[in-house]
């Protein structure tokens, strides 16, 4: 794995410098096509040559400092980062909590999120669902459990059940058709 990881290293090194006029130099236009666009008033690609040198050397003296840095560390004192750590231990614990982004994170969005979940679960589905609709329906159930034993089967008591039926349904136009009629006159 190392051999074509080193490939891979050596062409990340050196293909910016080999391809740098068709990345960013006077062959961008032909390489990039309609790729990127570019406004009339860009003119970001003619100022970037009228930059200081120290300015593009500046990221290759960064990474050689970070691998002085890291071969004194790891390799040639070891025991340098436990030191450093003692003795910089604010700013250690910063930096391996990530500077408390997750901490931040969790009191301003996940804890509200939870509190906001835990309203509507106890508020809405424990009172409303829970409190209403689940008694309505035990309501129901009773009832149900009481008018299915008047289901017998017997065709005599299905018709008594409709008899019973019309003659409240008369008595209630008849009652009615009477206020109607006493009101009328």
């Amino acid at each position: 794995m190392l051999i074509p990881l080193g490939v891979l290293s050596l062409g990340a090194l050196f293909a910016g410098v080999v391809f740098t006029g068709y990345f960013i130099g006077h062959h961008e236009a032909g390489f990039w096509g309609a790729s990127i666009f570019k406004g009339e008033h860009n003119h970001i690609l003619h100022a970037m040559h009228e930059i200081p040198a120290w300015v593009g050397f500046a990221p290759f003296v960064a990474m050689l400092a970070g691998l002085a840095l890291a071969y004194l560390y790891y390799i040639a004192v070891p025991s340098l980062p436990a030191a450093t750590a003692r003795a910089f231990r604010p700013l250690y614990l910063f930096f391996l909590n990530k500077w408390y982004i997750d901490e931040l994170y969790d009191a301003v969005f996940v804890r509200p999120a939870f509190a906001i979940g835990r309203f509507f679960w106890k508020g809405g589905d424990g009172a409303i669902i829970d409190g209403t609709i689940d008694g309505t329906a035990a309501g129901v159930a009773a009832v149900t459990g009481r008018v299915v034993k008047l289901q017998t089967g017997y065709m005599y008591h299905y018709a008594f059940a409709m008899l019973i039926g019309v003659a409240a349904l008369l008595t209630w136009l008849t009652y009615n058709a009477g206020l109607m009629g006493g009101a009328g006159q």
